[in-house]
């Protein structure tokens, strides 16, 4: 075909170019997934020791009922400044953000300032509010975390219906050989080890649900951000090496 001015012209279907966008339309998100690079779950760091603490409706929480399923766990002090309970107000909103698009992933929070002391039918067998004793074996061990007898494990894949925000009432004493003896060593460059620096620190503590500890993050922006898909590689690995279907 020719123009008035003699210079030729290709009809659209018949032009290269046409179809070469309209490939690349195509083909450029039929290939994206498999370009898409999925980092692998974190390794784990640590164990984390069975332990129980009173709930504030009452009643006793702790490990073996969140074995299972992957969790979050932080310490706080409700009772201290505004610096020290503001965890508590960035741990609820990872919580909120894993129930708004049902990731089932809980965040619990130990509190070791703000808690009332059960009644005592909730006392623990030995007879203090939480059910973890801390026992030195001898000079220079570290303190061992014992768990409240009776409990059953829970089995893999079948953890209770549990809300996804969860608040622990933690003795101080108790809270500090948690601390001391498992959570403080994996944090670095602490300045020291008093437990309202640490504290301070709001760390975010992620489990896996064999109670595996699998790093910890900060409380700032970017920090949560990278527990949020954290948590959900170690969800997703954990899913794939049981069977589970999604």
């Amino acid at each position: 075909m020719s123009t008035s001015g003699g210079e030729n012209r290709l009809p659209w279907h018949r032009n290269p170019w046409v179809w070469g966008v309209i490939a690349g339309l195509v083909f450029v998100p039929a290939v994206r997934p498999l370009t898409r690079k999925v980092p692998d779950a974190p390794p784990v760091v640590a164990q984390l020791p069975d332990f129980q603490f009173p709930k504030p409706t009452g009643g006793l929480l702790g490990t073996r009922d969140l074995r299972g399923g992957v969790f979050v766990l932080t310490v706080g002090n409700s009772a201290c400044n505004a610096t020290c309970s503001e965890v508590f107000a960035r741990a609820e909103r990872l919580a909120d953000r894993f129930q708004t698009f049902q990731r089932g992933i809980r965040v619990v929070a130990l509190d070791y300032g703000g808690g009332q002391r059960p009644t005592a039918p909730e006392l623990g067998a030995r007879g203090h509010a939480g059910a973890m004793m801390p026992t030195v074996a001898g000079e220079g061990d570290a303190p061992k975390l014992d768990p409240e007898p009776g409990l059953d494990d829970a089995t893999p894949g079948e953890q209770q219906e549990l809300p996804y925000w969860i608040v622990l009432h933690a003795s101080e004493s108790d809270t500090q050989v948690l601390v001391r003896s498992v959570l403080q060593p994996l944090v670095e460059d602490l300045v020291s080890d008093d437990l309202e620096n640490f504290a301070h620190e709001a760390r975010m503590f992620l489990v896996d649900p064999d109670g595996n500890i699998r790093g910890n993050y900060g409380s700032d922006e970017l920090g949560l951000d990278e527990v949020y898909h954290r948590a959900q590689h170690v969800l997703r690995d954990y899913r794939r090496a049981h069977r589970w279907d999604r």
